[in-house]
């Protein structure tokens, strides 16, 4: 079927497929695509449904989820997936069922998912409508969830996770004073050869869904990686503290010391979750334990 679907002018302009303003795709370009896709795997295309914009491309599809991976940008976020969720279900974390996968070649090689649709809502979404016992016991569910997933597994990333981050230009933002501190307590850090597991690294509220039994269901594994337990923490915790009952039911998991440190830790190891923390809790810190004793009244001040 190479070259029936020639999608140059979406692939041009890859801001078609990136998180902007939350609106839906256009699924109408894709149409093709899709129904090529449903078929090559006796799956019928007879209703399409757009989902919000994220970074690839998710459709609902005869009661399915579709998600097509931008093509040369995303092609790793597809492999992550299907290690992500196998290794959940591995572990008897529940996930939506995989129905296919595969690439379908083109002018472009376009990775893709069909997953059973989960009737449930995501955990922010369900959240207002939990009483405070509900919403801690979820807290709580979420934790050991993470316990689950957060094993060594054999590394399914070429690259390394330290050499990526500590090398990321995003930090030259800041004062080079925090800069050389951040390197030097990284430095210390990977000395200790702390665990490298699995991890999701983009669990937040929206990722986590509600079934109809209000049993947390994980999705969207395509940012797993081998990499610090750590890095798991600060997206989710950073999303329910708007929650108190389930940060608590979370977080009671903790000594809270224990807490400030893995959180600390996690953000000095992604910029994409420190940037947001540090816009929360203490703008632009000039050095690192400025960010550490804030984040340490910040927790106290929860619990």
């Amino acid at each position: 079927m190479k070259g029936d679907f020639l999608y140059n002018e979406i692939l041009t302009h890859k801001d078609m497929w990136d998180t902007c303003d939350g609106s839906t795709l256009d699924f109408m370009p894709f149409v093709p695509l899709i129904k090529g896709i449903m078929t090559r795997h006796a799956l019928t295309a007879k209703k399409i449904k757009s989902f919000s914009k994220a970074t690839n491309a998710v459709f609902e599809v005869d009661g399915t989820i579709l998600k097509i991976f931008v093509p040369h940008y995303y092609d790793n976020n597809y492999f992550a997936e299907i290690f992500g969720l196998n290794h959940a279900i591995k572990q008897g974390v529940s996930v939506p069922k995989l129905i296919a996968h595969g690439v379908f070649k083109d002018s472009y090689d376009f990775h893709y998912i069909v997953q059973e649709k989960i009737n449930g809502q995501s955990l922010r979404t369900k959240l207002p409508e939990l009483s405070e016992n509900q919403q801690a016991t979820i807290g709580n569910k979420i934790f050991h969830i993470i316990k689950k997933l957060n094993i060594p597994v054999k590394n399914f990333h070429e690259e390394n996770y330290f050499d990526v981050e500590l090398n990321s230009n995003n930090w030259l933002r800041y004062s080079s004073k925090f800069q050389q501190e951040r390197l030097e307590y990284l430095s210390e850090y990977i000395e200790s050869k702390p665990t490298i597991t699995f991890v999701h690294s983009d669990l937040h509220l929206n990722n986590i869904l509600i079934d109809e039994n209000n049993e947390p269901v994980i999705i969207d594994f395509g940012e797993c990686k081998c990499a610090p337990t750590e890095l798991e923490l600060p997206a989710l915790l950073f999303s329910a503290i708007e929650f108190p009952a389930l940060f608590k039911g979370f977080t009671d998991n903790f000594d809270i010391n224990e807490l400030v440190r893995l959180t600390f830790t996690g953000n000095l190891l992604q910029y994409g979750m420190a940037k947001r923390w540090f816009s929360r809790i203490c703008d632009n810190p000039d050095e690192i334990w400025q960010f550490y004793e804030k984040l340490q009244e910040y927790y106290v001040k929860m619990y």
